[in-house]
């Protein structure tokens, strides 16, 4: 039960940052920063001890559970990075590459829904605005992996995978 109450807890504090007043946000930055990018990174732990049917129902249930939590932390990043962009300079190691597995559907952190996966290409073109000196020991990570959301069946998603590739491959220039 201890996974489930946590998980729980992420959802209901992205949940709730949308609400806040932005000068609690600001005063709180970093933990928030931290609570969002481990709702980002959550994935389905079920055990592989399959022997009965309930069992893969729970599976199932819990990785619905674990993607609702990773679409909703994708949601407050987006809303974060747009009222401080530099909140995420401490945690561009972790946040850049979360944003481009989360578009890659082989990646157990996938987003199944276009339009949360448009949200975290998205995030990836806002992060490219800052300074080039942050950014330039993860450009050749962010350009290989924004190969698979390239490729991806929606037309908008593979529209912002190319604008973003576009933007973090001519940032030096």
């Amino acid at each position: 039960a201890r996974p489930h109450a946590k998980a729980a807890a992420l959802l209901a504090v992205c949940t709730m940052v949308g609400s806040l007043p932005q000068a609690i946000i600001q005063a709180e930055l970093e933990p928030i920063m931290l609570v969002v990018l481990q709702g980002m990174s959550s994935v389905s732990n079920g055990s592989n001890n399959s022997s009965c049917s309930g069992t893969e129902k729970v599976k199932e249930k819990e990785k619905e559970n674990a993607g609702v939590l990773r679409a909703r932390a994708t949601e407050t990043l987006v809303a974060l990075l747009k009222n401080s962009l530099e909140a995420v300079m401490p945690h561009l190691a972790t946040a850049i590459p979360l944003l481009y597995q989360l578009c890659t559907p082989s990646d157990p952190h996938f987003l199944p829904k276009a339009k949360l996966r448009v949200l975290a290409l998205g995030s990836l073109l806002e992060i490219a605005r800052l300074p080039y000196a942050k950014l330039h020991p993860h450009r050749a990570m962010v350009s290989r992996g924004l190969l698979a959301p390239l490729d991806d069946r929606k037309r908008v998603v593979r529209q912002m995978a190319v604008k973003v590739r576009n933007e973090w491959m001519m940032m030096d220039r």
